[in-house]
């Protein structure tokens, strides 16, 4: 008997994920006429986190839904997954801008938009995770009960949440908040 040799070709297909997400803005308002008033008010009035001011801030949170059935081979089977992500972002506002001088204004909007780059850093660490959850949830296979599927996926999302939160506090550390990317005022 002659053997053939067949050669077998396994694609991995990545589903892409979209997670429904929602972003909130918010602000809080600052005044002053020189870099050291604007300072004074920036960490009076920022958020605080820890005990500790900062001049701006991100919170993302991700719920997730998805069910549980039984398939034909009598295993069980994730369907109808749903991911939301929402994104919170808190962010200084001068309220007397109009009434500065121009060099200030020019430093200042050089400022925000380095904060802004920053935060959206942790803006999108929470998209990346929220895409990780539901990929995690579309591509997980069978298993024999849904008891089991669900302490398979709970580990699995929390360990996911857990490495984007370390993500986020290394990301801090690394920038130092933001500065080594410009983030800092004066």
């Amino acid at each position: 008997m002659k053997l053939t040799p067949f050669l077998f070709l396994i694609f991995s297909t990545k589903t892409f994920s979209n997670p429904v997400v929602s972003e909130y803005h918010s602000y809080y308002k600052i005044k002053g006429s020189t870099s050291q008033d604007l300072r004074k008010e920036l960490s009076a009035q920022g958020p605080v986190l820890n005990g500790e001011h900062f001049d701006a801030k991100v919170n993302w949170s991700i719920n997730w839904y998805y069910q549980c059935t039984r398939n034909s081979q009598n295993d069980h089977q994730i369907n109808r997954v749903h991911v939301k992500l929402r994104i919170d972002h808190f962010m200084p506002q001068w309220g007397n801008r109009e009434f500065a001088e121009h060099h200030l204004k020019i430093k200042w909007d050089n400022y925000l938009k380095n904060l802004t780059t920053h935060e959206q850093g942790h803006a999108d660490n929470g998209l990346k995770a929220a895409q990780e959850i539901e990929a995690l949830l579309i591509n997980t296979p069978p298993l024999p009960t849904c008891k089991i599927l669900k302490k398979h996926l709970d580990e699995n999302i929390y360990a996911i949440i857990k490495n984007h939160n370390q993500w986020d506090s290394n990301y801090d550390l690394i920038t130092q908040h933001g500065k080594t990317q410009g983030a800092s005022f004066p």
